[in-house]
């Protein structure tokens, strides 16, 4: 389960493929984890992700900035493993970084 404007893959394989993509994109691609809580099955995650724009995206080529924005994230685990995840982060903030989107938009 992902955001509306970033799109949600599904499925393990699609997913790793997505993921490997957004590497070749977004160049050192890291997570600063600012906080973490479970309870049951669910564990909730919040953090800041900082990259640089290596490549074409959003149709936005390549322009070498650092990107940073803030996301939220919960994952169901069962025995040992995730088998569902929720996630959104601050997308109109990462069109904003990339000239696709003004200040005025969205607020």
């Amino acid at each position: 389960h992902g955001e509306a404007s970033l799109g949600s893959p599904r499925g393990r394989e699609t997913l790793r493929q997505g993921v490997a993509a957004t590497h070749a994109i977004l160049a050192g691609l890291n997570v600063h984890i600012e906080e973490m809580i479970a309870e049951g099955e669910l564990v909730g995650v919040r953090g800041v992700m900082r990259c640089r724009h290596q490549g074409t995206f959003l149709d936005v080529a390549a322009t070498g900035h650092e990107l940073q924005w803030r996301g939220l994230a919960i994952f169901q685990v069962v025995e040992g493993r995730i088998v569902a995840r929720w996630f959104n982060s601050d997308s109109l903030g990462i069109l904003r970084q990339l000239g696709v989107a003004s200040r005025r938009s969205g607020g």
